[in-house]
């Protein structure tokens, strides 16, 4: 049987790690494992799971080039090693049981992450791609209401989550919600401050 895996995936700023903090406090996700680039922006909240994988060298600029940088872009190499090493040491019970695997990026989307999992035979015969998630800054939708990048990477996504909610009216974010709903009307949208039970639906378990 393959181990899951839950690709957390939107623009630096959108609220993942602090998604990911949140999510991964409750016991049920104890057995997951966290590969991610480890840097933070100044003032950022830094990932506070103990069972995580750092990978040098894959942060994401602040002004991210999809062609390079991003965590995705080291899937072949040291994200791909992360993995296998990962598996090797839980087969050989060198590690605890990984129930989950969750690859955190700043890409825009989870192609990179799909593509390899597919097509990289060790890894796709060992891992397999569970879910997609997207977070998106709820102020970044009412900037672009028409969607544009935004849009794109929530159609390659199996559920959207809107995120800094906290940080605006009612009204606005409920708008922003809406409007993200009209995007993908066919894909889970919800806030990202919703129960890990809400999150089921899409494979998240």
């Amino acid at each position: 049987m393959r181990i899951p895996v839950i690709a957390v995936v939107g623009r630096p700023g959108s609220g993942k790690t602090r998604w990911l903090n949140r999510l991964l406090s409750v016991p049920q996700m104890r057995d997951t494992v966290v590969v991610h680039g480890g840097g933070t922006a100044p003032g950022a909240m830094p990932l506070a799971h103990a069972r995580s994988i750092v990978v040098a060298g894959t942060d994401p600029d602040p002004d991210p080039d999809p062609a390079r940088g991003c965590l995705c872009c080291g899937m072949r190499s040291g994200v791909g090693d992360a993995l296998r090493d990962l598996f090797l040491k839980a087969l050989s019970r060198r590690v605890p049981p990984v129930r989950r695997v969750m690859i955190e990026s700043g890409a825009p989307d989870s192609a990179a992450i799909r593509f390899t999992l597919r097509h990289a035979p060790f890894l796709g015969q060992r891992y397999a791609l569970a879910v997609s998630l997207l977070l998106i800054d709820a102020r970044d939708v009412l900037a672009n209401p028409q969607g544009g990048a935004l849009q794109t990477g929530a159609r390659m996504a199996d559920c959207v989550l809107l995120s800094h909610g906290d940080l605006m009216q009612d009204a606005d974010f409920g708008r922003a919600l809406a409007a993200v709903r009209a995007w993908v009307p066919d894909k889970l949208v919800l806030p990202a401050d919703c129960g890990v039970e809400a999150l089921a639906a899409v494979g998240l378990h």
